[in-house]
């Protein structure tokens, strides 16, 4: 087991609201008091708590293996909704064209645990189209929301793409509704390429 001792040098070395220097002076003089029998210095309260915290979050953060739902906030900390983010792995893209459309076919890898099996309609939210044959970026573009069915979302984008070219659409995240929610917008990296 750990000593809580460790755990508490630990967290000063972290704390996000003192300097290196003061953060090492703290620590030197933490680890004289607890040599000479002392009682912790009242600082330490005031300064690990909040670093004990900030180090178990930014743990937990790290430890997460897929998306979380993360509050989308005002600059006055009131909560307006929510994102879920660190998707990447939980849908794959594919995408090809044909008359005169982009599908842009989403698996959705996860699609029995929220928010994939709460989702009804998904569409693109953030998401760009380059041309790299001059390295354009395509404007102008427009799709409707897809239907969800069970893993399967395939999003009809009308799009005039230029003849015998390939193209790269990125795509920084999606958008999905359900009746009488508001929309989600799911956030990742995703890349795709085709020809026309």
């Amino acid at each position: 087991m750990t000593d809580i001792d460790d755990i508490i040098r630990e967290s000063l070395k972290f704390s996000p609201q003192t300097s290196k220097e003061l953060n090492n002076k703290m620590i030197n003089e933490y680890s004289e008091s607890l040599k000479k029998g002392k009682k912790s210095p009242k600082w330490t309260v005031a300064l690990i708590v909040p670093a004990v915290i900030a180090c178990i979050s930014a743990g937990t953060y790290m430890a997460i293996d897929g998306g979380f739902f993360r509050d989308k906030t005002t600059i006055f900390g009131t909560v307006i909704g929510q994102t879920y983010e660190n998707a990447t792995d939980e849908i794959e893209v594919t995408s090809d064209y044909s008359d005169g459309k982009l599908h842009i076919n989403l698996n959705l890898l996860k699609y029995d645990y929220i928010p994939y099996s709460l989702s009804e309609e998904m569409n693109l939210y953030d998401f760009s189209l380059i041309n790299l044959s001059d390295n354009t970026v395509a404007e102008d573009i427009h799709s409707d929301y897809a239907v969800v069915n069970g893993n399967i979302v395939d999003i009809a984008v009308d799009f005039n793409a230029v003849a015998d070219t390939e193209y790269k659409l990125t795509i920084n995240s999606f958008i999905s509704s359900r009746k009488a929610d508001q929309p989600l917008e799911i956030k990742g990296n995703w890349e795709t390429f085709f020809e026309t």
